[in-house]
């Protein structure tokens, strides 16, 4: 999922070659603490760890296995009005891939048309400093 070498994997869980390399091959059992390491440097990069039958936030049937994580849906700070058009673009997108992901979801198809609805918000305003001052 992530193409990584074992020199990866190790590098990222600041663990030595041999660890990672004797661990895949089952030569050894690695300890609690190198396996949370591998976990933990794997989720850092957006893999998410099914570990049992339950459902999961979203719904859907878990499972024993491993998928990316759902896109987190939290728009970053924004400050100028061309920040906050990049920002709510990103966020039309993360909600457009996660409606993608879950057709049939609800709250899914709504979140994307909140963000959809604020981009087309954002677009209609003019600019600061084009608009035009009435006379009174």
């Amino acid at each position: 999922m992530l193409n990584w070498s074992q020199q990866d994997l190790a590098d990222a869980a600041e663990l030595s070659i041999s660890t990672v390399r004797d661990f895949e091959l089952g030569k050894r059992l690695a300890s609690e603490s190198s396996v949370a390491a591998m976990k933990e440097a794997l989720e850092r990069e957006g893999l998410e760890f099914l570990e049992d039958f339950s459902p999961n936030a979203d719904g859907r049937k878990g499972g024993f296995g491993v998928r990316f994580q759902r896109p987190s849906l939290t728009p970053r700070e924004a400050v100028t009005d061309e920040e906050k058009l990049q920002v709510v673009a990103e966020m039309v997108w993360k909600a457009g891939q996660l409606a993608r992901e879950n057709p049939k979801d609800p709250a899914a198809l709504k979140e994307w048309d909140r963000w959809n609805s604020a981009l087309g918000a954002l677009l209609s305003k003019p600019p600061k400093g084009n608009q035009s001052k009435g006379r009174g």
